[in-house]
């Protein structure tokens, strides 16, 4: 995986009273349950210096330093990412959020959240712990075409849903700020062996800090979500939690997601 936060001029105060003439730092939690932490210094007006940038305490080399345009409109503060505008940070204290806007469509997702403050927090990211294996599967019936809905796997934290992968049972992570769906590298080396799937040239995925790393490609020939199977999914392969991303929901169709009630729906 999907991002930056606010410095100002002098005249520009974060929490109401300070205001940021040198470094001060955002710390968020995006959708996979990673902590971000950013640290920003002012460069000139309407611009800041990212200085720093850990993901779950572990710290990023950059090779330049990453530039972040900043403007202010009722309150609330935006950053904007000099090397990938699909990037920004919007501050309104004390909530900040960190956005991505997919390229395909224009639709502006909440990546990450958190806030920002002049009281240096990166060393206070909480040590990296391996992320959850999936949950196991849990069969259930499709959902009839007239009702057409998936239910989120009950007493399970996130929005989890079962799959058939080339027909293998199987749960993913819903997440529709997701380009790419994922699957574990022993299933996508399984289904390759069974002859379900092929290898890929590797394909660019943009994680938080809009960074991009090449990760491991297949196509699978076949995903069933409720009632729709998709052919020729692609997806790359990760040991993170399984991902179930927007192509693939957007190949099915017009969908929504009831909170309340837990539903994936569809039509």
């Amino acid at each position: 995986m999907k991002r930056l936060l606010f410095a100002a001029v002098a005249a520009l105060a974060l929490g109401g009273s300070v205001a940021h003439a040198s470094d001060f730092s955002c710390h968020m939690t995006d959708q996979r349950g990673n902590v971000l932490d950013y640290t920003f210094r002012t460069a000139s007006e309407g611009v800041v210096h990212e200085i720093a940038f850990m993901r779950n305490n572990l710290t990023t080399t950059y090779n330049h330093v990453p530039l972040w345009n900043l403007a202010s409109a009722a309150g609330t503060f935006t950053l904007t990412s000099g090397d990938n505008p699909d990037w920004s940070i919007s501050y309104n204290n004390p909530y900040a959020a960190l956005y991505h806007r997919a390229p395909a469509t224009g639709k502006v997702y909440e990546a990450a959240s958190g806030q920002c403050s002049d009281v240096p927090i990166v060393a206070l990211a909480p040590a990296y712990r391996p992320p959850p294996s999936s949950p196991a599967y849990e069969p259930q019936s499709p959902a009839p075409s007239s009702n057409d809905v998936v239910p989120f796997i009950a007493n399970r934290a996130g929005d989890w849903v079962n799959v058939v992968i080339a027909g293998h049972g199987f749960t993913m992570l819903v997440d529709t700020g997701a380009n790419v769906s994922s699957i574990p590298t022993w299933l996508a080396d399984q289904l390759i062996a069974e002859g379900h799937a092929r290898e890929l040239d590797g394909t660019s995925v943009t994680v938080a800090d809009g960074s991009s790393h090449m990760e491991r490609t297949i196509s699978v020939d076949s995903l069933t979500l409720g009632i729709h199977t998709r052919t020729n999914v692609l997806m790359t392969v990760s040991d993170a939690d399984p991902l179930l991303g927007l192509p693939v929901l957007n190949a099915i169709g017009r969908f929504s997601i009831d909170s309340q009630h837990r539903l994936l729906m569809f039509g």
